[in-house]
Parts: structure tokens; C-alpha cells; sequence
């Protein structure tokens, strides 16, 4: 006898002799199932592209981070899309595209892309030992106005924004 669950199709007898075939499909079903049955909180690290390493995946590549916040007044969300490209092995471009939803209490949400920024950071120095490393970058960074700002809450700063950093870190041992 064939049966249905949420999209799952399996035979009673197959299931009970232990001969169903599980396909990779199924699995990624029953687990989203599952998963989006509970009520969860996910915390990561910062949306921070201030650091003296230069990566991207093979040189190319997608990273997304996504952030909720939550005030008293107020929430918003973004969901941010940063695409590397590494010219050298010392020198990557990147593009940062961000996705907004603020929703403040007692005014209308606001939802698109926010403001655009294309940065580009260039490793100066680089000196790494055994459980301790010293390395330094400039950055330039470009900050283009594609972001609303006509409508409250502003998804953007309405703004051309040039911001050069230069970036040191020292990672010390750890002793144990």
C-alpha cells in the first residue's frame, strides 16, 4: 500500500522489509521538514570584510551572510550578497550587494536593495609562524547610492562614499 507524507511517497511493505531505496531528494525533504517545524535562532559571526586575508574560492566565488535585528521600535533584516574575485594571490576586488527589509512600528516596511559598494584591498605584508601571524592590507572601497532613500525607512544613505583603510592584525600564540 502507497502512501503519502508531505510530499514523501513510500510502500508500507518496502518500508517495514527495509528495501526502500532513499534517494537524495527525499532526505532533503524530510530534513527541511523537520527542521522548519521548530522555532530556531542562528547566531554567527559579523558581517566584517576588514580583514588583511584574501580569499574567495579558487578566486572566484559567492559568500551570503544574513542578519536580523531587533529593537524595541523597530526591525530589520539584511541579506547580504558578496562576490570575491581575486586578481593575485595579494590583490582581490569584491562587490557588495545588500537586500533590506526594515520594518519599523506604527510606519510602512521597506523592502529592495540597499546601497552598492565595490571594494578592492591589496595585501601589503604578510609574515606567518608557527601559532602566530602579523599581516597588513590597504583597502579601497567605493559606496554607490542604489539603496531608496525617497521613502522612510531609507534603504540607502543617498550618497557617493570613498572610504581608504589600511588594516593590521597580530594573532598571538595561545598558550595552553
Amino acid at each position: 500500500m502507497a502512501n503519502h507524507f508531505f510530499g514523501l511517497f513510500y510502500d508500507d511493505n518496502k518500508l517495514l522489509s527495509g528495501m526502500v531505496k532513499i534517494s537524495g531528494k527525499n532526505i532533503i525533504i524530510t530534513c527541511l521538514i523537520f527542521i522548519l517545524g521548530f522555532n530556531m535562532n542562528a547566531q554567527g559571526p559579523p558581517i566584517f570584510t576588514d580583514t588583511p586575508i584574501i580569499l574567495g574560492v579558487q578566486g572566484r566565488g559567492v559568500r551570503t551572510f544574513g542578519n536580523i535585528t531587533s529593537k524595541e521600535n523597530a526591525k530589520a533584516y539584511a541579506q547580504v550578497l558578496i562576490v570575491p574575485y581575486n586578481i593575485t594571490s595579494k590583490w582581490q576586488v569584491d562587490a557588495v550587494i545588500p537586500y533590506v527589509s526594515i520594518s519599523p512600528d506604527g510606519l510602512d516596511s521597506q523592502s529592495g536593495f540597499g546601497d552598492l559598494k565595490v571594494f578592492t584591498k591589496y595585501q601589503l605584508f604578510q609574515k606567518d609562524d608557527k601559532g602566530e601571524a602579523l599581516r597588513s592590507l590597504i583597502k579601497l572601497t567605493e559606496t554607490f547610492p542604489t539603496g531608496n532613500s525617497s521613502q522612510m525607512p531609507a534603504l540607502g544613505a543617498s550618497a557617493f562614499q570613498t572610504t581608504i583603510s589600511l588594516v593590521l592584525t597580530h594573532n598571538l600564540p595561545v598558550p595552553l
